[in-house]
């Protein structure tokens, strides 16, 4: 029997838990036998104080949007050095995600969030721990919190993103091109009573909480555009609002949609 540890962060129902709850669904499908943990690094080190982080950081984002923008944009994405530490990070979570590890034993850990793989990459690094470590991206980017050289395996979205992960040095056998994982309850089918047109169909999300460039991307998008576009508006009640008065003819809002059960209707050419 195999062991498998998912190391998403925050509490809050985020892409980087939907994707750890994917993966261990179809594992359990192919191999029910197997034990599946799911760890989440604040609380389990920090307890109740988690709540608190988790609601001051989406207040921080839902109010001042632009902040969080330039301050996410300046700390991980546009660093220019080769090899950052975040050493306020170690000192809060280095000890506790090594213990986590000791105690559970898995044979296999996967990372959907950045953090646990920085700090994996470095005990690996310093061969503190030999377990083998997955990163799973829920992003089409690579940002520099995520750890790479000590990392067996890599899971990407795009092909894009293989080519950047080979520039920074993994070899190509060690990264697979996957797509984001996607939960197996969620199905797509025809929109019921709607005529079937020559027309595809494309999916827009802001994620859980509904945010993103919405107004920038949709305004380049003509009502004669080929494609029928089904927008994720999360909990952004403002821009799904925004989206029904304008009533653009390529555009078909969704609200927040808390169960995977709920089919999302769509409807798609037979190709």
């Amino acid at each position: 029997m195999k062991t498998v540890l998912f190391l998403p962060l925050l509490q809050i129902p985020s892409g980087h838990h939907q994707a750890a709850d994917a993966l261990k669904e179809d594992l359990l499908a192919m191999a029910p036998q197997w034990q599946c943990h799911k760890v989440e690094l604040l609380s389990s080190r920090l307890g109740q104080a988690e709540k608190l982080i988790s609601s001051v950081y989406l207040q921080w984002i839902r109010h001042f949007p632009k902040t969080y923008s330039i301050l996410y944009d300046q700390a991980v994405i546009r660093q220019k050095k080769a090899h950052l530490s975040f050493r306020y990070y170690e000192i809060l979570f280095r000890r506790h995600i090594k213990n986590v590890v000791q105690h559970i034993q898995p044979d296999l850990i996967v990372c959907t969030h950045a953090l646990p793989s920085y700090l994996l990459n470095r005990l690996k690094l310093s061969k503190e721990i030999a377990n083998p470590v997955v990163n799973v991206y829920t992003d089409y980017f690579i940002h520099h919190l995520w750890g790479i050289e000590a990392i067996d395996y890599h899971f990407v979205g795009h092909p894009y993103m293989k080519t950047k992960l080979m520039k920074k040095g993994v070899p190509e056998s060690r990264i697979f091109v996957t797509g984001i994982p996607i939960h197996p309850y969620i199905t797509i089918s025809k929109r019921k009573g709607q005529t079937e047109r020559l027309c595809y169909s494309g999916l827009i999300s802001g994620g859980s909480l509904g945010i993103g460039a919405f107004t920038e991307l949709l305004k380049k998008i003509s009502p004669n555009d080929p494609i029928d576009y089904y927008v994720l508006c999360g909990k952004n009640v403002q821009i799904y609002k925004q989206l029904q008065n304008e009533n653009h003819p390529r555009f078909i809002p969704l609200p927040y949609i808390s169960s995977r059960q709920e089919p999302i209707e769509i409807t798609f050419l037979n190709l």
